[in-house]
């Protein structure tokens, strides 16, 4: 379930980031905000948002957290959370994925160091691995703070499906056969299709 204060960030960051990325690019894209159910796929978790790039047949999902708890363990608690939930949608179809960080200036000082390290961590992973299926994008207000993997501009490769039941949903996905809630897209002034 998405904190109340998540949700303006969430908005603001899909119009300024995602919309204007697949607008620029000339790209027809369906999107499918706070996502619970994949064909009869009752999820254990709410996607924050499932993309369709309709000429790839890409799934992009998206996780949004927003840091701003006064006890810094909350933070990082939502941190290292995000990031498991991101990890969660590759076995319900997603191709790629993208973990979008925003830190309220109230609390941008206090867990600053952490933030470092984690992206300092996960940075060394994406090295590692040469995972470049999954991105991280962390916003200070409206700064970048960082984007990993480096030099990427919201261009993943996708993850390759080997699995049945992924591949399933992966195909309920493309066809839009989910959950949907376009209502609150309307509601924050933001296209169904494109």
């Amino acid at each position: 379930m998405v904190r109340q204060v998540e949700k303006p960030f969430q908005v603001k960051y899909m119009r300024e980031n995602i919309l204007r990325h697949y607008i620029n690019r000339n790209k027809s894209i369906s999107w499918y905000p706070f996502v619970r159910k994949i064909g009869e796929n009752r999820l254990p978790l709410e996607m924050d948002l499932i993309l369709v790039e309709n000429d790839t047949g890409t799934g992009v999902g998206y996780e949004f957290k927003y840091l701003d708890y006064e006890k810094p363990w909350k933070n990082y608690y939502n941190l290292y959370k995000g990031l498991d939930q991101i990890f969660s949608y590759f076995t319900y179809g997603i191709d790629q994925g993208w973990l979008i960080i925003g830190v309220s200036k109230k609390v941008a000082d206090q867990i600053s160091e952490k933030l470092i390290e984690f992206t300092a961590t996960i940075e060394s992973h994406f090295k590692a691995t040469k995972a470049s299926y999954v991105g991280l994008h962390i916003k200070y207000d409206d700064r970048t703070f960082r984007i990993l993997p480096v030099g990427v501009n919201n261009t993943l490769i996708r993850l390759p499906i080997k699995n049945t039941l992924v591949q399933r949903d992966h195909d309920n996905i493309v066809k839009g056969n989910l959950s949907k809630n376009q209502t609150w897209l309307l509601d924050n002034h933001l296209p169904i299709l494109m």
